[in-house]
């Protein structure tokens, strides 16, 4: 059995101790500082995939960017022994239609993203595979001390992709499941 839900705000210490682990385990994927984490899990940006144990198996969050006036959905990560299971892909879409039904970014002219670094090959095959983002090549390029932790090139940037989450696809896409029911 496994539970999807928002973190609640007081195991949000416990989601991170998790996040810094899975982070420190790979080189591609950034451990936010507790700080940025604690303001994330106490405004209830962050989703978790829990086992019967409430162990948990899998993290997501999603944050708004003022100044890109974006929502970004990031921070995606699964447990190894859990991989193939699609709890990645359902992290994902509950994080997705969580934003886009209750933060409703459309409607104010916002926009949703995901960043992922160049050499993180896990996300791409979700994102790329008929999911409603589209790559906008080369938009992420940002100085390695800026996300401690994370791999850099020879010049000692984090490069990688922005991808965008196109509006109509992801409407149609809503109906498609609506029609279903």
């Amino acid at each position: 059995r496994v539970t999807f839900s928002i973190v609640d705000p007081e195991h949000g210490s416990e989601a991170y101790q998790w996040h810094r682990g899975f982070a420190g385990a790979h080189a591609n994927v950034y451990g936010r500082p507790w700080g940025d984490y604690e303001k994330m899990a106490a405004a209830g940006e962050v989703f978790g995939a829990v086992d019967e144990n409430d162990d948990y198996l899998g993290l997501c969050y999603f944050h708004f960017d003022k100044r890109k006036r974006a929502w970004e959905l990031g921070g995606r990560m699964v447990a190894q022994r859990e991989r193939g299971r699609g709890i990645g892909g359902v992290l994902g879409r509950v994080t997705m239609a969580h934003v886009l039904f209750e933060e409703d970014p459309f409607s104010r002219g916002e926009s949703i993203i995901a960043r992922v670094v160049e050499q993180n090959a896990d996300p791409r095959a979700i994102l790329e595979g008929g999911a409603a983002f589209h790559k906008a090549e080369g938009a992420l390029h940002v100085p390695g001390k800026d996300l401690p932790g994370v791999a850099t090139d020879k010049d000692g940037y984090v490069t990688g992709d922005q991808y965008n989450v196109d509006k109509g696809v992801a409407l149609r896409r809503i109906l498609v499941v609506l029609e279903q029911r």
